[in-house]
């Protein structure tokens, strides 16, 4: 994040020795909390880097200077797709950082919300397939049982999943989105039961290992469905944050980990490059991915948003 703030659009390595030195020297230890070398600490985030640069290739806003002395942001003109997406992932997960920001950046709801649709449009990318952004609110205002009729008969239109005219006794009769904040499903081209379907849950806070969505899943099915799925959903999390093994773990064993409770799991080093593949997709006609013309305005807001931050958040 320093990165777009710093002067040229950089954070230089030296830069980072200066600040490190500095904690150091204040707290008696290094900034992780230990008493390593800066090499091995700079090394240790080059690597992290690194590994984003594979991962996320053309949706990743960063990249080394040619001398390898600095982490570059790629600038303004070059946002678009995945780029958006990490940049809004970005956000999201260093707003209250004040080692990053001199003041906390406010979470509006149209930012959570904004996740939200990316979700969806990486819920698509996944599978290659078709996705719906359900969580409320919605963007047209539709009521719950409406937005299951829209997906499930409209949308899908195979009539595998039928949706109960009537509410269930028992309900409050104001449920929103009963714990499915996405919805995406890879049609069969003989159109019938049997299709690929990924239910998400979009969590956007701190409190995101809080939030399986399994129950919410088998809820909606007992409850809420005259008809169910031949083959019961995959269950995602989508998250904005970045994974950080555990106690020694590698990442494949962590994210092998958190898949067991909230299934396949998106989160800021995959996520991106899953939603511009969606957006490709939904581009060429071969899909529906819901929102995706919002688009254009999240890359305006970020602009303005980036430029808002320069202009107010002064390290000099």
């Amino acid at each position: 994040m320093k990165a777009i703030l710093g002067p040229k659009d950089r954070l230089s390595f030296t830069d980072i020795e200066r600040a490190w030195e500095a904690n150091r020297e204040s707290e008696d230890q290094d900034p992780g909390g230990g008493f390593e070398q800066f090499d091995e600490w700079l090394n240790a985030r080059v690597m992290i880097i690194q590994r984003r640069i594979e991962l996320l290739g053309e949706s990743y806003p960063f990249e080394f200077s040619d001398d390898d002395t600095a982490l570059r942001f790629k600038g303004d003109a070059e946002i678009a797709d995945g780029e958006a997406v990490y940049l809004l992932c970005l956000f999201l997960s260093v707003a209250r950082d004040t080692s990053v920001f001199i003041d906390p950046i406010p979470i509006t709801p149209w930012i959570r919300d904004a996740f939200q649709a990316c979700s969806g449009w990486a819920a698509a990318g996944s599978i290659d397939g078709s996705s719906y952004v359900f969580g409320w609110p919605r963007v047209d205002g539709s009521d719950f049982q409406v937005a299951l009729h829209d997906v499930f008969v409209t949308l899908m239109a195979d009539g595998e999943i039928v949706p109960h005219s009537n509410a269930p006794a028992g309900s409050a009769g104001r449920e929103k989105d009963a714990g499915i904040d996405v919805i995406a499903w890879k049609e069969r081209i003989d159109k019938s039961s049997g299709k690929l379907n990924l239910f998400g849950q979009v969590a956007s806070g701190a409190n995101w290992r809080d939030k399986p969505i399994s129950p919410y899943i088998d809820a909606l099915q007992k409850n809420w469905l005259a008809s169910p799925w031949i083959i019961p959903p995959q269950p995602a999390m989508f998250i904005p944050f970045s994974i950080v093994p555990l106690f020694g773990a590698t990442y494949r064993e962590q994210v092998r980990y958190f898949s067991a409770m909230y299934g396949s799991i998106f989160y800021r080093e995959i996520l991106p490059a899953y939603a511009a593949r969606g957006l490709l997709l939904e581009r060429s006609g071969s899909i529906f991915c819901h929102r995706s013309n919002e688009l254009p305005r999240l890359i305006a807001r970020e602009k303005a948003f980036i430029k808002v931050l320069r202009r107010t958040q002064d390290y000099s």
